[in-house]
């Protein structure tokens, strides 16, 4: 629940005034009902945030979470918002003014900052032509996620690559990717994706 208030308070405080977090979770989650009080006390008006509880059974992958969401969701974007990493409160809106004064269809952050849960330590990440999980992308232009347990986000990713749709934005603050024991990565992933340990930040 930490982690996801985390999330939620995060998409709250971004500038972009006209927004919408859609929450996908599982009925068996343990915390459910914790979950919907959390949501109820966030959102007090009842249309910024959108709780959908599904069986693990029928939607047993994170691609097929991710489709739910888009298709549950209202807007002419299409932001990735996961739930146990950091969103600079300026993400949303920097993400936008890059991608709508362009004729592309999709946006990614170059680099993002990382950080070590086990040690603490931060990291610039490497550059690999566009980070997966910042995109933003027209909601008429996304592709179908792959039903992938992990890994689902680079195919979208690479779609807007190969037609070549897609614009890359420099600010890796933006976004900070939290390594910790739940990741559906190990560690051999995160040292792959690190390229400098920042002493100051």
């Amino acid at each position: 629940i930490k982690i996801v208030t985390q999330a939620i308070d995060d998409f709250l405080k971004q500038t972009y005034p006209n927004k919408e977090l859609i929450i996908v979770t599982e009925k068996q989650n343990s915390n459910l009902l914790k979950l919907r009080t959390l949501v109820e006390s966030k959102d007090k008006t009842g249309n910024k945030i959108k709780l959908i509880v599904v069986n693990s059974k029928k939607y047993p992958t994170l691609g097929h979470l991710r489709n739910l969401s888009v298709e549950n969701s209202k807007g002419k974007y299409i932001l990735q918002w996961d739930d146990d990493d950091i969103n600079n409160k300026d993400r949303m809106s920097l993400m936008y003014k890059k991608l709508s004064q362009s004729s592309k269809e999709s946006c990614f952050l170059e680099r993002v900052l990382i950080i070590d849960g086990e040690t603490g330590k931060k990291y610039l990440s490497r550059n690999w032509g566009g980070v997966e999980g910042t995109m933003l992308a027209l909601r008429s232009a996304m592709p179908k996620y792959t039903h992938l347990k992990k890994g689902e986000d680079t195919p979208v990713r690479d779609y807007f690559i190969n037609k070549d749709s897609y614009i890359i934005l420099n600010a890796p603050y933006l976004y900070t990717y939290i390594f910790h024991t739940n990741n559906t990565w190990d560690k051999t992933h995160l040292h792959n994706l690190c390229e400098t340990e920042l002493r100051h930040i």
